[in-house]
């Protein structure tokens, strides 16, 4: 009964394949019947659509008939333990799959015709618009540029959607197409392994084996047809997105010559948000309604938990339900908040839209506004970033409820985890519905945003140097500080002004000070130290009043300073106590004087003329022209020898040493001559000159004489000139200038010995014995 059950079904399937197809299928019959030409397959989506095929029915209808009777013979064979199914649920698999695939090709061309359709009409409409312009009415409104515009940016990206389709179709088309080789040589091998089997045992298995391969080709055919009709739908696809961008762009551009934004169009807006804002206090007032609603349930909840004994699980996940729900929706409040500032900041941004395409602003207004819809948008994309984190925590939320509900509970538990599932997903909607609205709130602020640049970018030179002279002022009246008093705050210009008045203020002080100290002061027989004293005074003096005037002016508040000047006083205090001694150091040296400018000092050695007295320092120069800078504390702390402190008279001295045996009457009176013939030596005190001692090679005589000087090199010139004059004097008179003398006694016992040694012996004097060398 089984063998003849099987030849019938090979006989009628041999019947429908011989009517369906009259060559065996393959490759090129796969190519020829089910996909266009090669050459638009793969290039452009201007390739023509495959026809509906009208064999399609009929196969489907004929798998349709095999298919119910593979199931009857299935059947049969399970009813029949004693025979082998398997082969038989390999039929009727492969038969449903290739019934699901004839379906899926009858949608897809039934897809394809209304694609066809939709690709006729747009391009019917483009025409339309080519000859006859857009039917709207002039001049054209800006809410319908706005509207095309999202158009064109969503067309932008179906385009690009559809491009991304069409690769991947023509990758599954290839990848069907190889499968299809594959399943249709397997045909081919098993057909001939039937034809060259000679062993009747084996022959219903290799009939069995060739039928399922030529099912097996033929779903991997049906599976090619759909997968090509798939890619001519996505070319239509892509062709038709093309087409509706074409359209798009080309009414933009025919109709951005003669948009209008008129103030009726702006109040139409304005009314939509007032109702929007008007809908988000509604909702508010609701939800605040329904949490204290919540809030009262969850009280209750919360008693009824208290006061059970032994509270059950159903309480406790009633109690977590209620709270969990009564959060969710009290967080509301916060969204419907930034919702409404939402609505309030829209407002702004169209009235500014307004006034851009109306050319009703200043062109310093535009650099604010950019700056603060730039300043708004960093915020909707931080209220986005928080509120997409928030998801993702709820959706872990719900993950988990439904985790929960899927476990072994009570019933009333499981209500409970089922309420709190719900209120998170209620809550994920609503909070989708939020960030949907900033979206949206975030497209209008874009849109302000590029139509400033593109109205800036419109700019002449007149309004660039208002927005440039704009921003300068900005800068000059920015604040610094902010007091808290009723004090004004520190600005930009206040310090700018302060410092140049400071500038001006050092330069004044310099000037005057120093017209004071060369023509005034010594009108008044002040000494050259005392007017440089007072210079320096009354510079320091005058630079404290212009600081102070400066900062009057600029209305610098000096309470600002207090801690700036606390702060120094601890530096100064801890940290710079060598300065502070040197500048009281430098302001004592300047009120007491006991140095002063042009005064001959010898300190540590040194010895100069002083030059100027700092704050800090005195510079000298020293009589080889040397520049010395000494601290002025240096002064206070050390023996300081002023030589010019209360007159320039000086007392010098010349030391001469004559031979023994020379007439001292006569040394005394030439040395005495010879200071009173120099023109530079005083007469007033009276030079005289001292025997000051017998020396071991002279006798020694002193010249005291007084001259008048400012600088040590004049002192060293007055004393070179009476040591040349003592010298010429003392060579006429024939007084002899001693010099060193040495006696030199010889204490012998025996007479010396003299001996003439040989060269060799007198070059190598180290070598004579001691005797000899003494």
């Amino acid at each position: 009964m089984r063998p003849l059950l099987i030849a019938l079904v090979t006989l009628s399937f041999s019947v429908v394949v011989t009517a369906t197809t009259a060559a065996p299928p393959g490759v090129a019959t796969i190519a020829a019947a089910s996909s266009p030409s090669p050459k638009k397959a793969e290039g452009s989506p201007d390739s023509e659509p495959t026809a509906a095929k009208p064999d399609l029915p009929e196969k489907k209808a004929a798998v349709e008939k095999q298919l119910r009777v593979a199931q009857q013979t299935l059947r049969e064979a399970n009813e029949d333990e004693t025979t082998s199914s398997s082969s038989d649920a390999q039929r009727v698999d492969l038969l449903k799959q290739l019934n699901l695939l004839y379906t899926q090709q009858e949608t897809a061309l039934a897809r394809t015709k209304e694609l066809e359709a939709a690709r006729s009409t747009t391009e019917q409409t483009l025409q339309e618009l080519q000859a006859n312009g857009p039917q709207e009415k002039k001049p054209y409104s800006f809410f319908l540029q706005e509207s095309l515009q999202d158009s064109l940016t969503a067309q932008k990206a179906r385009l690009k959607t559809a491009a991304s389709t069409v690769e991947s179709a023509t990758q599954s088309l290839t990848r069907a197409k190889e499968a299809a080789e594959s399943k249709d040589k397997k045909r081919r091998q098993a057909k001939e392994q039937l034809a060259g089997n000679n062993d009747v045992t084996l022959a219903a298995e290799l009939e069995a084996a060739h039928e399922s391969a030529k099912l097996e080709s033929k779903l991997a055919i049906a599976e090619s047809e759909l997968r090509s009709t798939e890619l001519v739908n996505a070319k239509l696809e892509q062709k038709t997105a093309q087409l509706e961008l074409q359209f798009v762009t080309e009414k933009l551009r025919k109709i951005e010559l003669e948009i209008t934004f008129s103030k009726k169009d702006l109040n139409k807006r304005l009314l939509e948000l007032g109702k929007l804002e008007s809908d988000i206090t509604r909702r508010t007032n609701e939800n605040d309604a329904e949490v204290s609603l919540l809030l009262s349930e969850l009280e209750k909840a919360r008693r009824r938990l208290d006061q059970a004994a032994d509270p059950s699980s159903a309480q406790q996940t009633e109690v977590k339900s209620r709270w969990k729900t009564h959060n969710l929706r009290d967080t509301r409040r916060e969204y419907f908040t930034t919702q409404s500032t939402w609505v309030q900041k829209l407002r702004e941004i169209w009235n500014r839209r307004y006034r851009v395409a109306t050319d009703q602003f200043e062109s310093s207004e535009l650099a604010t506004w950019r700056t603060e819809t730039e300043s708004f948008l960093d915020l909707l994309a931080a209220d986005k970033s928080l509120k997409t984190s928030r998801l993702e925590e709820l959706r872990k939320e719900l993950a988990d409820a439904e985790r929960q509900l899927a476990e072994e509970h009570p019933p009333e538990v499981k209500r409970w985890i089922a309420n709190r599932g719900q209120a998170i997903r209620e809550q994920i909607e609503f909070i989708n519905d939020h960030i949907a609205r900033g979206e949206a709130t975030t497209r209008t602020a874009k849109k302000l945003a590029a139509e400033i640049r593109q109205r800036t970018s419109q700019f002449s030179v007149v309004e660039w140097a208002g927005v440039v002279w704009d921003k300068v002022v900005f800068v000059w009246d920015y604040e610094l500080t902010k007091s808290e008093n009723d004090e004004p705050p520190l600005r930009v210009s206040a310090v700018v002004s302060g410092l140049l008045l400071l500038a001006l203020g050092y330069r004044f002080s310099r000037k005057l000070s120093r017209t004071l100290g060369a023509r005034v002061l010594p009108r008044f027989g002040i000494n050259e130290g005392g007017v440089a004293a007072l210079e320096m005074l009354s510079f320091y003096a005058l630079l404290f009043i212009t600081t102070m005037m400066a900062l009057k002016v600029v209305s610098v508040p000096l309470t600002m300073f207090t801690f700036l000047g606390g702060a120094a006083a601890i530096g100064v205090g801890f940290g710079s106590q060598n300065i502070l001694n040197n500048f009281i150091s430098g302001l004592i040296l300047l009120t007491e004087q006991p140095v002063r400018v042009g005064d001959l000092i010898e300190l540590n050695g040194l010895i100069g003329c002083v030059e100027s007295i700092g704050l800090r320092s005195t510079r000298m120069r020293t009589g080889a022209m040397q520049e010395i800078i000494v601290p002025n504390s240096s002064f206070l702390e050390n023996n300081v020898v002023n030589w010019t402190l209360s007159d320039t008279v000086l007392r010098c001295n010349v030391d001469v040493g004559v031979a023994y045996g020379s007439p001292t009457r006569e040394v005394a009176r030439w040395l005495k001559r010879a200071a009173d013939e120099h023109g530079l030596v005083l007469a007033k005190p009276e030079p005289f000159v001292w025997f000051a001692a017998f020396g071991d090679n002279a006798l020694s005589f002193e010249l005291y004489f007084y001259i008048t000087v400012r600088t040590l090199s004049e002192r060293r010139r007055i004393e070179s000139d009476l040591r040349f004059m003592v010298d010429q004097y003392f060579r006429e008179a024939g007084i002899s200038i001693a010099y060193p003398q040495r006696d030199l006694h010889l204490d012998m016992q025996r007479p010396l010995e003299v001996r003439m040694l040989p060269v060799e012996e007198r070059s190598q004097p180290e070598s004579l014995p001691e005797s000899r060398a003494a």
